[in-house]
């Protein structure tokens, strides 16, 4: 855990558990426009018209994975201490 704090370190974690539950909805709601329909229209015949829906696109959604699984193993390098050094390389 390095040099965090406990505060940080609870602050991370509680990051970590919030981001792995939207995750798991995003994977659920993935697993489900896989085999559903895009988009619908739906025409009730009053006056008000005709209502349309549509779910988001897979490519929407794999995109919201991707950024929460980068977001989750940045996360967690930062509690393993291992997280991104820059280092500046100099000639002799």
């Amino acid at each position: 855990m390095g040099c965090l704090s406990a505060t940080r370190v609870a602050e991370i974690q509680a990051q970590i558990t919030k981001l792995e539950a939207r995750l798991l909805k995003l994977e659920t709601a993935y697993s489900e426009a896989a085999t559903a329909i895009e988009s619908y229209k739906l025409d009730t015949g009053q006056s008000a018209g005709s209502q349309s829906a549509k779910r988001r696109s897979l490519d929407e959604l794999q995109e919201a994975i991707d950024s929460i699984e980068s977001r989750l193993e940045h996360l967690r390098a930062k509690l393993r201490g291992t997280g991104i050094i820059n280092t500046v390389l100099r000639r002799k």
